[in-house]
């Protein structure tokens, strides 16, 4: 069965990824990613790794435009987490909002993540070996 939230391409209104030089870069599309779109963010990128030919060898959740992430959000970067740890592919957060950054200490959830905020460290995060 097909959610009206998808399209035929593996994206969904909710994300957009690309692939460049082994780097999985999903731009999430906010400003919220809760209960509804979580979901379908998840399905969205396991989609898009079995599509690949190989596996990436990092993977960048861009947070640019979400300003709300619920507990479902939180609850679906975990799960990407795990499952990119099991693949071994390595997971970073970019652009993540004060607020939600700020929920992310609160929890201690910030220790589970790699989380950049700005381009150039982000580059060198990715130039980094696993």
């Amino acid at each position: 069965m097909t959610d009206s939230s998808t399209t035929g391409s593996g994206e969904s209104v909710f994300a957009r990824s690309k692939i460049a030089e082994g780097v999985l870069m999903i731009k999430l599309v906010g400003p919220n990613i809760g209960q509804r779109e979580a979901p379908i963010i998840a399905q969205t990128i396991r989609e898009d790794l079995e599509r690949l030919p190989d596996p990436p060898r990092a993977a960048v959740l861009h947070f640019g435009d979400v300003t709300f992430l619920n507990s479902t959000g939180l609850g679906m970067c975990i799960e990407l987490h795990n499952d990119f740890k099991k693949r071994k592919i390595r997971l970073i957060l970019y652009k993540i909002a004060p607020d939600i950054l700020s929920v992310l200490k609160m929890t201690k959830m910030d220790r589970l993540f790699t989380i950049v905020d700005d381009p150039k460290r982000l580059e060198k995060e990715l130039a980094k070996k696993k």
